[in-house]
């Protein structure tokens, strides 16, 4: 269960990077930002994907 939290929570970090790059930085540096933000909705995805094919358990 904790580690849905850790995806729920890259992906509320990385929207709340890119909501920043589009609205307080340019150039180059938001670029950037958006990058660094994409790296961590991957990190996020993966997790997610592997919490829910990991399925339901037996507890």
């Amino acid at each position: 269960m904790w580690i849905s939290f850790a995806g729920i929570g890259a992906f509320a970090i990385a929207a709340l990077m890119v909501a920043v790059s589009h609205t307080k930085l340019s150039g180059w540096f938001a670029a950037l930002v958006r990058v660094i933000a994409f790296v961590i909705f991957l990190f996020g995805t993966i997790i997610m994907i592997y919490v829910v094919a990991s399925g339901p358990t037996g507890g």
